[in-house]
């Protein structure tokens, strides 16, 4: 994990470290493996264990002076809230972070982070969907039918938390996605009981136009989830991505 120290009190040889994931963890000096003192405004690497940094290394053998940190970086004090770091975010990163955040409903998420987890999810589907299926048969759609129903949790925060990005509510979310998936989970899990279902009802009609519209709503969901969020805070939370000259 990629993160920036914002405070470090010397006398308590304790401090906190803002990740790019928008959470902070705290650590002590007995977690430092970089040599000379921590300091507040320097860029690090770590381990996360629950709450708390451990193995902690400075990210740059050339990272700046303490001084020259001091002097050009705005550091957050420990009553702010955590601040971001731009564009050090990669794909294992933000699959990792909406993991973390798995049932997180709460705050933003920037496209990467979002996108990302988009298409380690598709990517998954793939791998079971087809390249399982030829030494497991039917079983592959049986586990990819479970790696749907496990994903969907994580990708429906991580699209709430895209939604509050570009400061839309997350009931988009659930007139979106969760109902047009909780629609085709069912066509796919008992297609024989819901055409039984459908005939009784003289329904049959309606499952073409109601299969298109919950398309539409799916693609209108991806459509929204790839807009710009706003610049600097919403009323769901601060900006993921803050601005580089914030920093520098």
């Amino acid at each position: 994990m990629k993160g920036r120290i914002t405070e470090y009190r010397r006398a308590e040889a304790r401090g906190t470290i803002a990740a790019f994931n928008a959470e902070r963890y705290s650590f002590g000096h007995a977690d430092w493996r970089s040599s000379g003192e921590p300091q507040a405004g320097l860029d690090v690497e770590f381990l996360i264990d629950g709450r708390s940094a451990k193995e902690i290394a400075l990210r740059a053998p050339g990272t700046a002076s303490p001084v020259a940190v001091r002097s050009s970086v705005a550091v957050p004090s420990s009553d702010s809230a955590p601040t971001p770091l731009g564009d050090n975010m990669n794909f294992l990163d933000a699959v990792n972070i909406c993991f973390e955040k798995f049932a997180t409903l709460e705050g933003r998420a920037r496209r990467k982070e979002f996108w990302c987890f988009a298409l380690f999810a598709a990517l998954a589907q793939i791998v079971v969907g087809f390249v399982l299926v030829i030494p497991f048969g039917r079983a592959a759609l049986a586990i990819s039918t479970l790696l749907s129903l496990a994903l969907t949790v994580p990708w429906a925060a991580a699209l709430t938390r895209r939604f509050h990005d570009t400061d839309r509510s997350g009931y988009w979310m659930v007139a979106l996605y969760l109902v047009p998936t909780g629609y085709f989970l069912a066509l796919r899990m008992a297609p024989r009981t819901i055409t039984t279902v459908v005939l009784q009802l003289g329904a049959v009609p309606l499952i073409l136009p109601v299969t298109v519209a919950m398309t539409l709503a799916v693609i209108a969901a991806l459509v929204l989830a790839a807009l710009r969020g706003t610049s600097g805070p919403n009323r769901y939370g601060a900006d993921p991505l803050t601005p580089e000259e914030e920093y520098f």
